[in-house]
């Protein structure tokens, strides 16, 4: 199994979504590896969250949540798809 989300460095999240995932897998499948990264995001997301900026009250890390939106453009990388042949070896 492979899978990306946007918000990225946290192992606990990524393992979290692959047992969900896999719990709903069909038993005719055999899961070889799994392995979960960051992804990019649509550009919309950037934007929200530029907007969200704009307004008086907004969340106090929403600098940590566009950084990390940034971060996650260049992702699936050549690291991450050589962590996860690691992964399923």
């Amino acid at each position: 199994m492979f899978g990306t989300a946007g918000f990225g460095g946290s192992e606990e999240y990524f393992n979290k979504i692959l047992k969900a995932v896999q719990k709903d897998l069909h038993s005719s499948n055999t899961v070889i590896g799994s392995f979960m990264c960051q992804g990019k995001m649509p550009m919309s997301v950037r934007q929200r969250y530029e907007n969200m900026k704009k307004q008086p009250l907004h969340l106090p890390n929403l600098n940590a949540m566009i950084e990390n939106f940034d971060k996650a453009l260049s992702h699936p990388d050549a690291d991450d798809l050589e962590r996860l042949k690691q992964a399923v070896k």
